[in-house]
């Protein structure tokens, strides 16, 4: 399999009969290449913009192979934290990009059609991104001069945020990093001009609920290298991926890779069918429709049924016991 390949993931594309997302199951690919998938806790980057934003890609990212201009999103993962606690898994897109009626030619690559009467309101990559990507992404990087400079990077977020809102039962908001060129004019004017952005924005109440607050990163406009350029921005991107996890871990929803990879597919169906329903991360864990009837009803009935063949208390609670661990930790979703 090429680079190319490999680093592909999702794919959207207009077809006949109506949007398809193209869907090569990369995050499950690359959970197979770390050390220990059960038990490695990752982080998520996605970057988003073109030219400023595959420059930052190369000097961050070094020993990773970054394709430029594709029409689909890239998912990889940090080839010196494959055997991390940590692994940093990034994404990456270039939103200028238009929509291709290609098919979907790679291996094993599965045809997801989005629900045809709801596409119709939103546009279906910003429901992808909104409704399922971001569920799993610590910090959203946008490049700002790649996408039309900050009234373009507002514009964006509050469509985001319209779309985003109610997405999961997760309480849960990624970090926003927007990263802009060096300074060419007064300094005192560019930090009221992201003063006044941030003001507005967050005057928003659909922003507000769906994303943290942004924070600005400016390049160094030094004649340095382009590893030298970007160091300081690979440390404000570190330093709030470890705030994000930070954040899940006490909220109890930092997942092991192997559950990323699981939610994640199972998140990618459900948007695909009903992305106005937001996403229950318990139920759809489950993956078996919900007794009708109430848990207290079912657990009475059986205690009276076991009582009346002569079962001994002790008996009673041990099944109950282990049909709530099995229940709990499904054979192969935790390590030993």
């Amino acid at each position: 399999m090429t680079n190319r390949q490999s680093s592909k993931w999702l794919h959207l594309a207009e077809q006949a009969e109506g949007l398809y997302i193209h869907n090569t199951r990369r995050l499950h690919h690359i959970s197979q290449q770390l050390a220990s998938p059960q038990t490695q806790l990752p982080s998520m980057i996605v970057f988003l913009g073109n030219k400023h934003k595959d420059t930052a890609l190369r000097a961050l990212f070094p020993d990773n192979t970054i394709l430029s201009r594709q029409p689909y999103l890239q998912l990889d993962v940090d080839s010196r934290t494959t055997f991390a606690e940590h692994p940093m898994l990034f994404s990456h897109f270039d939103l200028n990009l238009e929509l291709r009626n290609v098919r979907c030619d790679f291996d094993n690559c599965e045809n997801i059609q989005f629900s045809p009467h709801i596409v119709g309101r939103y546009r279906g990559f910003d429901i992808l991104l909104n409704r399922t990507i971001f569920l799993f992404t610590d910090v959203i990087c946008i490049f700002a001069d790649d996408i039309g400079g900050l009234d373009a990077v507002r514009a964006l977020l509050t469509r985001w945020a319209l779309v985003g809102r109610n997405a999961s039962s997760l309480d849960y908001r990624p970090r926003i990093l927007i990263v802009l060129e060096p300074e060419t004019g007064s300094i005192t004017h560019e930090l009221l001009d992201e003063s006044d952005f941030l003001f507005s924005l967050m005057q928003d109440r659909n922003i507000s609920e769906v994303f943290a607050t942004p924070v600005f990163h400016r390049l160094s406009g030094k004649p340095l290298s382009n590893v030298s350029q970007h160091c300081s921005l690979k440390d404000d991107l570190f330093k709030l991926t470890d705030f994000s996890r930070r954040d899940r871990r006490q909220d109890c929803y930092l997942f092991s890779t192997t559950h990323m990879a699981t939610f994640f597919e199972l998140s990618l169906h459900h948007t695909s069918q009903a992305p106005q329903v937001p996403l229950d991360f318990i139920r759809i864990d489950k993956g078996r429709p919900e007794i009708s009837q109430s848990h207290s009803y079912h657990l009475r009935n059986f205690l009276v049924l076991t009582k009346k063949r002569g079962w001994t208390t002790e008996a009673q609670a041990a099944i109950i016991a282990s049909a709530l661990l099995v229940d709990a930790y499904p054979p192969g979703s935790h390590s030993k």
